[in-house]
């Protein structure tokens, strides 16, 4: 059975703290085998006495907090106010809780704010979205006159935008895409996000790997939940946040009248991983897969290979010849053989303008009607293991992107692993289902411009434990070319890592065996 230790650090108003923990003995642990920990970092007697004499009918623990900060958190106002070392002192207090999660075997470790009510299902919800990370919504609004936003955000401090690398927002932009992104976690699903906190589920898996809300001493967010999230991202930790139910947020005391109609409403939620009623879009059974790619004089290469390999599990294809002088588009008709396909050939190149060709790449693809859209390169093949999974992965109706590791094989059997050379430490988008409406726009950037558009982040998502093999370096003479055509297009490493560029050629790369049975 699941170990999971449910965890909050408490300093609290007692008008607050009583809805909380209401809200927590209601949990539904069925199932689980659960504890509860808490530290009592209350200076309000009444908010201690209510703390210890919670019984939830699972075991509760006290860790102790330490001296006292001698500093107010104030909660009356517009807004909290929270100061810098109130943040630090919390973060410590949920890296207790982690190591405690650790050192007993705790299979998760569900961390929650003491101003929530919670659906009495959110646990299980949180399990039930298999990621490593995830925090389950809620909606605020920070200032009285403000909307309601979500505590969950993008990048930075609090942007609830997408951004690519390297691109610049005029503000029209801005804000259409923080609606898009705030409309997204409208809908019921898991969504990869950039930052979340305050109501987070972190498996055993995450907190190995070395999660904490230690301070991140150079850079300069505020709050500890940020210091986690940067550091999460560094591990090749992915963060989500499941919208399906959503908790109460008692900000501001007028917001306690709003508990009696949460708790109706919750009454009658959805069961856990179901959302309310299937997105339009999507189908349960019958998907078309379609392969689209962008080749350019790739007769030499791995294509053949790359295309015969794809044509066993993918139902069409598209591709988009980028101006090739050799027999490409010959090498791509003879692989598909009876596959339905179609190629077709730009009068010129694009490839020095990278943003261009993958618009045109997508269009053509859409104009294919495919339900699902599987972004390759001519130098790309999944491990065989991905005809096992592929049509579990897009007949459903939960989640409309699928995310995979990509190793950057330096030779046929080994990937290269460094401080430069890390992409298989993350996911990445290559399966995706077009939803109606998303913007296709992509960031004006001549190189690395990405193979979807931006917004393919906003969507519901999965990750995939087969893994794509990147045949582009396994030879020297590629290698070569490579970083030739790299310093040609984008000296200044505007569009990608220039230092990056510059190892390419390094002579004794760190090399791991890529093991099939993995």
């Amino acid at each position: 059975m699941t170990r999971v230790l449910i965890a909050a650090p408490v300093r609290q108003r007692p008008e607050i703290l009583g809805p909380f923990l209401t809200s927590l003995a209601a949990l539904d642990l069925d199932g689980l085998i659960a504890e509860v920990a808490f530290v009592d970092d209350n200076d309000d007697p009444a908010s201690t006495a209510l703390l210890h004499a919670f019984d939830p009918g699972v075991p509760v623990r006290f860790l102790p907090p330490g001296p006292p900060s001698g500093q107010a958190y104030d909660t009356e106002g517009a807004t909290h106010e929270w100061r810098p070392t109130l943040m630090e002192r919390v973060g410590g207090f949920k890296d207790r809780f982690l190591r405690v999660g650790a050192d007993e075997g705790f299979d998760a470790v569900f961390l929650v704010d003491s101003d929530l009510v919670l659906h009495p299902r959110t646990v299980h919800q949180l399990l039930a979205a298999g990621v490593p990370i995830c925090s389950e919504v809620f909606w605020t609004r920070w200032q009285p006159e403000d909307p309601e936003l979500p505590q969950v955000w993008m990048h930075g401090q609090y942007s609830l935008f997408p951004l690519g690398r390297g691109e610049t927002l005029d503000e029209d932009e801005t804000r259409r895409r923080a609606d898009a992104f705030v409309a997204m976690l409208r809908v019921p699903g898991v969504y990869p996000v950039g930052g979340l906190g305050a109501c987070t589920l972190i498996r055993r898996e995450a907190i190995e790997r070395g999660a904490s809300f230690a301070v991140v001493p150079n850079l300069h967010l505020v709050g500890e939940d940020r210091d986690f999230c940067v550091r999460a991202a560094a591990l090749g930790l992915p963060l989500h946040v499941d919208t399906h139910l959503p908790a109460l947020h008692l900000y501001r005391s007028e917001d306690l009248a709003r508990i009696d109609g949460f708790r109706a409403e919750a009454a009658t939620a959805p069961a856990p991983g179901e959302p309310a009623a299937p997105a339009p879009w999507r189908k349960a059974s019958g998907n078309r897969i379609v392969l689209s790619m962008v080749v350019r004089d790739e007769a030499g290469g791995r294509l053949a290979e790359v295309l015969r390999h794809a044509a066993t599990y993918v139902d069409a294809a598209v591709i988009v010849d980028d101006g090739s002088t050799d027999g490409t588009v010959a090498v791509c008709h003879a692989a598909l053989g009876g596959l339905p396909h179609e190629v077709i050939s730009l009068d010129r190149s694009r490839f020095d303008r990278e943003h261009e060709l993958r618009r045109i790449q997508w269009e053509h693809t859409l104009a294919a009607q495919p339900d699902w859209i599987l972004n390759l390169d001519a130098d790309e093949r999944f491990e065989d293991a991905i005809r096992d999974h592929v049509r579990s992965l897009v007949d459903q109706v939960d989640v409309d992107a699928i995310s995979f590791r990509m190793y950057d094989m330096w030779n046929e059997t080994q990937y290269r692993s460094d401080g430069l050379w890390f992409g298989h430490t993350a996911h990445r988008i290559l399966l995706l289902r077009p939803v109606p409406g998303m913007a296709a726009d992509w960031p004006a950037a001549d190189q690395h411009a990405g193979r979807f558009p931006p917004s393919a982040q906003q969507l519901a998502q999965w990750t995939c434990t087969v893994r794509l093999q990147h045949l582009g370096w396994a030879t020297d003479e590629v290698r070569r070319a490579k970083q030739e055509r790299y310093r040609r297009l984008d000296p200044d490493g505007r569009w990608g890592s220039a230092a990056q560029y510059a190892s390419i050629l390094d002579e004794d790369p760190r090399l791991v065996d890529f093991d099939p049975g993995a």
